[in-house]
């Protein structure tokens, strides 16, 4: 019966996909939704692609075995959303097709060309991680092989990306963003009374799962878990595509506000149903806690509404992830290295034969990972390490091209280096984030400072509301 409601939800949000395709004509509404959403059907799909595997299973499982200390990893989310709002102005003015076209501009095309192949590599990551936590699903539910069911989510996660571009994931996320809040809002209650009430779950729990502040490994602890999720969120290319989308900046402004509250409000809701679900199942596996929560221990309505929640959450967050790789590729690289004369035509038919090949290098990539959370970390880490690069374009003018390629060079090979080697027992980020910026320091103050032509387009300029 579970799985026969959530292929029954999944099909209505295929057809919502065959609906919307009408407007995906060519490349660029295919890739892009500007001016086709308002600003609160925008922060609702800010809040799904949050809201994928990272947070539902990632998340989930650290809250299950270390309780509350898991806040840390959302913590960071929080703040970089909250630097979103802060600055909302200027992202505004520098949002684009894509995040390695802003860098190239300020650092060159060489620093756009290592920084798109940084951002397509992390974005399949977590396509990767979305389909192996969707295969998990399919798994505890019918005992299905977990790597057939990813196979299976993978072909339906494509299709769906190819039918229909960004319009479609936006409205289908809109609508789950408000599915997946309430169906945990309803679950926590449930999970409380299985456990026979909140003073027997508390009773239950080591005591260290309520003291965030006292957790495990300290400060080493907390920046480990905070810096990763910060810098991929104020970093990744999903989300500033959707800054993009923004028709002003007053609209991206009560997006990023109202994605801050939706993020927050999610998170901690997560955060307490895995931490309650330790008392109510201490033997159940980490990785799979919420589904194992959502079929075993929670009444049968209430199973069923986090698991159609948590699936459909994980397939749009996927898809995002894929138009997100696809639009870098087309932008960053097709259009401009490979054929700079295409048509239209030729574009929309490469941008959708480019989404199957990235959800197939996604499914492939789930295979070197032994657990969703250390891929997780992985992609945040890649990804977000080209912060650095941010920083020097948002704050820093002195940052040559020079000083941003051998930085951004540097994070691709620090990162990919250390989680093979992880030597010293140092969490990768730190070593991402020192190298990266002592090398653009340290190489930009020895080379000349950057010709005008790289600071102009990102001078203030008047308000554009």
């Amino acid at each position: 019966m579970y799985l026969a409601i959530i292929l029954i939800y999944l099909a209505a949000v295929f057809a919502i996909g065959i609906y919307f395709s009408k407007n995906a004509q060519n490349s660029k509404s295919f890739l892009s939704a500007k001016g086709q959403i308002s600003w609160y059907v925008n922060a609702g799909t800010l809040i799904a692609t949050y809201v994928g595997s990272g947070a539902i299973m990632g998340g989930a499982s650290l809250a299950f075995t270390s309780g509350y200390n898991a806040i840390w990893l959302y913590a960071g989310g929080w703040l970089a959303i909250l630097a979103h709002v802060l600055l909302y102005k200027k992202i505004k003015k520098l949002s684009g097709s894509t995040v390695s076209e802003l860098i190239g501009n300020r650092y060159g095309d060489t620093a756009r060309l290592i920084s798109a192949l940084i951002i397509m590599v992390a974005e399949t990551s977590i396509v990767g991680y979305n389909l192996k936590s969707i295969g998990v699903i399919i798994n505890t539910i019918t005992g299905m092989n977990v790597n057939v069911a990813a196979v299976i989510a993978t072909i339906f996660i494509i299709l769906i990306t190819v039918v229909a571009g960004l319009v479609s994931v936006a409205y289908t996320d809109y609508v789950q963003s408000i599915i997946i809040i309430v169906s945990f809002i309803i679950a926590i209650p449930a999970i409380i009374n299985a456990g026979g009430g909140l003073s027997n779950i508390i009773s239950r729990l080591p005591t260290e799962y309520f003291n965030p502040l006292g957790s495990f490994g300290g400060i080493s602890y907390i920046l480990s878990s905070m810096l990763p999720t910060f810098c991929l969120v104020f970093m990744s290319q999903s989300f500033w595509q959707r800054f993009a989308a923004a028709g002003s900046k007053k609209d991206l402004l009560k997006t990023v506000i109202t994605w801050l509250i939706g993020v927050v409000t999610i998170s901690l809701l997560i955060i307490t149903f895995a931490t309650f679900g330790k008392a109510a199942a201490p033997d159940a596996t980490a990785d799979s806690i919420v589904i194992y929560l959502a079929k075993n221990i929670l009444p049968t309505l209430v199973g069923i509404l986090i698991l159609v929640a948590t699936t459909s959450i994980l397939v749009t967050t996927a898809d995002s992830y894929l138009l997100a790789s696809t639009s870098v590729f087309m932008n960053d690289l097709y259009n401009r290295y490979i054929n700079k004369n295409a048509d239209e035509k030729k574009k929309l038919l490469v941008s959708r034969i480019s989404v199957v090949v990235f959800g197939i290098i996604s499914f492939v990539l789930v295979t070197f990972f032994p657990t969703i959370l250390s891929m997780v970390y992985f992609a945040y880490t890649m990804e977000g390490g080209l912060i650095v690069a941010m920083i020097g374009i948002l704050f820093w003018k002195r940052a040559t091209p020079q000083g941003g390629v051998a930085a951004i060079a540097t994070v691709f090979v620090v990162t990919i280096l250390w989680e093979i080697f992880k030597p010293f027992g140092i969490a990768t980020i730190f070593a991402t984030l020192i190298s990266g910026t002592a090398v653009l320091v340290i190489v930009s103050l020895l080379t000349p400072p950057p010709e005008q032509k790289y600071i102009a387009c990102f001078e203030e300029s008047g308000d554009d509301e």
